[in-house]
């Protein structure tokens, strides 16, 4: 089934983050981010949040002002609902929101998710749609180039099969790519950081290499097996996934950016245009 069939995300992600913080926000990088960028912005008044492939949405960003949520699933936007002031179904490459709406505007795990050919019209949306002097947060999925990924690319069917459609990863790129595309729509960086760096989480191993690919390689198979079998008892996941997530501590500073399975990113839209803010 295509990914950018309504159908594929339909009752996907649909979990609520109830809590603006919790164990889970403070040890995955990711969430971390948004918790860094926005635990001194004052909360509620008149500022307006856009949840972009919101899911069941995240409590964090109502504390900073009145969120819409918007997504393609309608079992995510009824739980989103829940914590959210509104939801609305919509497609990124056509927000359903007027000019300058928004003075917040986030997305966690959307973009790569998002046709590559699209993606400068979504980025586009993004910018019409933010206010002047707004900010733009994102977590992006990437397409790294460690050596296991390049080995996995050798076979594009199998990869297609086994690694990106399984969680409609149809958008990937690579970490600068990401970067040049969010600066041609307009918007100035405040934050670029490649992360997820030549590892992976247990469940995702099983995910990608407990199949037909994973057994072109013999002790790659072996590991997913064994992955797949010790994340099948919570305890045994839970130390697993904090071990590879203070892993990615250590090594993300050390290990290239090219091997970046994600990037966190952070942009304001101007309050001036470049030309006028020039004097052209």
């Amino acid at each position: 089934m295509p990914p950018s069939d309504r159908e594929f995300y339909e009752g996907r992600w649909t979990h609520t983050a109830r809590r603006a913080v919790s164990v889970r926000s403070l040890l995955v990088k990711k969430e971390r981010f948004f918790l860094e960028r926005l635990r001194d912005m004052p909360g509620g008044g008149e500022r307006k949040v856009l949840d972009l492939g919101c899911g069941g949405g995240w409590r964090l960003f109502s504390t900073v002002g009145l969120v819409v949520g918007m997504d393609l699933s309608r079992p995510s936007l009824r739980n989103a609902g829940a914590i959210y002031g509104a939801v609305a179904v919509g497609d990124a490459t056509a927000l359903p929101f007027a000019d300058e709406s928004f003075d917040l505007i986030v997305s966690l795990d959307l973009l790569g998710h998002i046709p590559n050919p699209s993606k400068a019209v979504t980025l586009a949306e993004v910018r019409r749609v933010l206010k002047p002097g707004g900010m733009t947060l994102h977590y992006v999925e990437a397409a790294p180039d460690d050596p296991l990924t390049r080995w996995a690319r050798r076979y594009p069917d199998e990869f297609s099969r086994y690694i990106e459609r399984p969680e409609g990863h149809v958008g990937l790129q690579p970490p600068q790519e990401i970067f040049r595309g969010f600066r041609a729509a307009g918007l100035s960086p405040l934050a670029e950081r490649p992360v997820y760096k030549g590892w992976l989480y247990p469940e995702r191993v099983a995910l990608y290499y407990d199949t037909p690919l994973g057994r072109r390689l013999w002790p790659l198979g072996q590991a997913a097996r064994a992955c797949r079998a010790l994340t099948r008892w919570a305890p045994v996941r839970a130390a697993a996934n904090l071990l590879v997530t203070l892993l990615f501590e250590l090594c993300d500073p050390l290990l290239p950016d090219r091997w970046a399975g994600g990037v966190l990113v952070a942009y304001s839209k101007p309050a001036v245009p470049v030309a006028d803010a020039d004097g052209g």
